[in-house]
């Protein structure tokens, strides 16, 4: 649940990790929120001809492997390290990312985890992945 489709970056989630994860709107808004404040704060936004928007979403392992790593696709790029399938507009300006939950989603069972674990886990892999887009892109890195 996108706080507003206006900010430069959405999150959104795969309804099954939703459910399996027990994932909230609440939660999304709050990752989304902090994304675009770090990403302001790295002065990512200070050009506006350099304005980039980027619409991430969350996914489970299962799904990563079956739609990405099992299979052979030139429009997307992988990277193992952040668990990231990345596609980018010609401009380098629009870039869509499906982020597996690794740690998250293997280690998920019938208990209920605490919002506030999962918000962390989530944030700290955001972060990885905003910083390396930052790199390729010449972009100062999100510092927490």
């Amino acid at each position: 649940m996108p706080i507003s489709s206006d900010l430069p970056i959405t999150i959104n989630a795969d309804q099954a990790l939703i459910q399996s994860l027990g994932l909230s709107g609440g939660l999304l808004e709050k990752l989304e929120a902090w994304a675009n404040f770090s990403t302001l704060k790295a002065n990512w936004y200070g050009d506006d001809s350099k304005t980039i928007s980027i619409k991430v979403t969350l996914v489970s392992q299962a799904f990563f492997e079956q739609h990405f790593q099992l299979k052979t696709n030139d429009k997307w790029q992988l990277n193992t390290q952040s668990n990231t399938a990345l596609s980018s507009s010609a401009s380098q300006k629009k870039h869509s990312v499906f982020m597996a939950l690794l740690d998250i989603s293997a280690t998920a069972n019938s208990a209920k985890w605490v919002e506030s674990n999962i918000q962390g886990q989530l944030q700290h892999q955001l972060q990885l992945f905003l910083n390396e887009l930052a790199q390729s892109l010449g972009l100062d890195p999100v510092i927490d």
